[in-house]
Formats: structure tokens, C-alpha cells, sequence
């Protein structure tokens, strides 16, 4: 899929980008469940030209995401945002995800964003150009907050746990899978990748 970006998108893109280059300057992250974006700079049509994710509910100003796993309910995830003046300013997301997450990673995962290129054909490809990532979690933190995958992939070196996941939306049921790979001696994630409604996204640690 082509993704064709307008330019007022593209300034906000870039703008984005910009503020991941530093996001603990641009990010608070001080509150279990609360991401809070002190300079709001994204729209929802941004998020779903990105994403291919369309809400499950909008109300107000809150739009609201379901993410299900139908073999495993009790780890299915919620994540509401809030905006203000049509501009994406708060993520509630599961507390959980605080609780076992260190915030120095999700920093830093964040900052890979910063450095990476505007994706392309649907493709957005994250790569570590050399960065130390602090507190990548393990396969045990990932298994706390996510639960045991649907399925493993294992090779010689390394092991890919995949999630999937059902998303009811305004235009009807959308399939996001995710699969993280762990290095089998250390047992840290080394890598992300979302499949996402016709684009995907790569991440490497």
C-alpha cells in the first residue's frame, strides 16, 4: 500500500519526529497509566494513516482502542486517548505495562523513532543506529504483561513469540499480530514487529 502524506501531515510528521529525538523533554511519563504529550502535535487521521487502526469508539474527545486476544481474554489490552484541540495530548494505557516496564526503556525505544526515516510503502523500519538501550525487558517481564504468546517460532539462536489480536473498530474488525524476538541466552527482546491492517512495522533494539 501507498501511503500518500499531504503536506500539513508531513509538517506534523517531522514535527513528531523532532520531539522523539527527545522524549523525556517532550513525554511525561511519571504517572502509572498516563502518557502525557506536553507539546500535542498529532491528529487521529495522522494516527490512522501511520497505524491502519481505526477506533473501536469515539467519545467526545476521548477515542477509545480494544486490542482482544480471543484465546486469552483476560490479556487483552485497552488504551484510551484524549484530545485537545483535535490534537492527540494523553494515552491511558494498561498500568501494567508501567509497573513492569522501566520508563529508561520505553525512553529509549522512543527516541529509535526520533532517527528513523518516514515510513515508506506502509513499511516503517526502526533500526538501533549504535545506541545503548537501557532495561530491555526479558521473555519472564514480556510473559507478566502481555501473558503466554499464541504461538513460538524457535531457531538456533533465538526465539519469536507471537501475539494476535482482534480489534473491533468503526469500520468494522481489524487483525494486528505481534511477534517480539528473544535471545535465547540472554533472554531480552532484541526486536518488534507489528503486523499491522496493510502496514508494517519493524523495530530493532
Amino acid at each position: 500500500m501507498t501511503m500518500a502524506f499531504s503536506g500539513c501531515v508531513i509538517k506534523r510528521l517531522l514535527e513528531f519526529k523532532r520531539q522523539l529525538n527527545n522524549p523525556q523533554h517532550h513525554i511525561h511519563f511519571q504517572h502509572a497509566g498516563v502518557l502525557v504529550l506536553k507539546k500535542p502535535v498529532l491528529q487521529l487521521e495522522d494516527l490512522e494513516l501511520l497505524t491502519g487502526i481505526f477506533p473501536t469508539r469515539i467519545e467526545g474527545n476521548k477515542v477509545r482502542y480494544e486490542f482482544n486476544r480471543p484465546e486469552a481474554l483476560e490479556h487483552s489490552l485497552v488504551y484510551v486517548l484524549e484530545f485537545e484541540s483535535q490534537k492527540l495530548a494523553v494515552i491511558d494505557y494498561p498500568d501494567i505495562f508501567y509497573n513492569a516496564i522501566e520508563s529508561s526503556f520505553a525512553f529509549d525505544s522512543l527516541a529509535l523513532f526520533g532517527t528513523a526515516e518516514i515510513p515508506q510503502n506502509g513499511q516503517w523500519n526502526v533500526s538501533n543506529k549504535g545506541k545503548e538501550i537501557a532495561a530491555i525487558p526479558t521473555r519472564e517481564v514480556i510473559i507478566d504483561v502481555l501473558g503466554p504468546p499464541t504461538s513460538i517460532t524457535n531457531f538456533l539462536t533465538a526465539e519469536l513469540y507471537h501475539y494476535h489480536y482482534t480489534h473491533p473498530s468503526i469500520n468494522g474488525d481489524q487483525v494486528i499480530q505481534l511477534t517480539l524476538s528473544f535471545h535465547k541466552a540472554s533472554k531480552r527482546m532484541q526486536s518488534i514487529d507489528l503486523a499491522l491492517p496493510d502496514r508494517n512495522w519493524s523495530i530493532q533494539l
